[in-house]
């Protein structure tokens, strides 16, 4: 795609444009979603696993443009792929991307814990999380 790619995810940068792209989209051209609610993300997601005989091992994924909108009670992440051609996998890509980012989520949760020590049931200890725990994006 290369050129073309380029010169959409360069546009789509624009929190504007990205905002008239959902609006248009989801909302049949309400301006519900404002630029000034968008905050740009990284495009990378990934994750470091601790592999065989001590080394790690990393899967990274780059996708082309993620934003965040937040309503103050909860946060939406929007994610823009520009394909000039029909991928019938793009959605398995996405869920990927997803998958990614919340296992990244969760190890940094067991992290925490585990400095804490503060997981006394069993379902928590074993799962790395607290119940109250949830997912942001950052």
């Amino acid at each position: 795609m290369g050129i073309q790619n380029l010169h959409v995810n360069e546009l789509l940068k624009r929190r504007e444009i990205f905002a008239d792209l959902v609006n248009g989209s989801l909302h049949n051209g309400r301006q519900i979603l404002k630029p000034e609610d968008l905050t740009p993300l990284p495009p990378q997601s990934g994750v470091v696993f601790s592999g065989r005989r001590g080394r790690d091992k990393a899967v990274e994924r780059t996708g082309d443009i993620r934003m965040k909108a937040d309503s103050g009670t909860y946060s939406v992440i929007f994610a823009g792929e520009a394909q000039a051609n029909t991928h019938y996998a793009m959605p398995v890509r996405n869920m990927l991307y997803d998958a990614l980012e919340y296992t990244r989520q969760v190890k940094d949760l067991e992290k925490q814990h585990r400095r804490a020590k503060d997981l006394a049931q069993s379902d928590e200890f074993l799962s790395g999380m607290a119940k109250q725990d949830r997912f942001g994006q950052s």
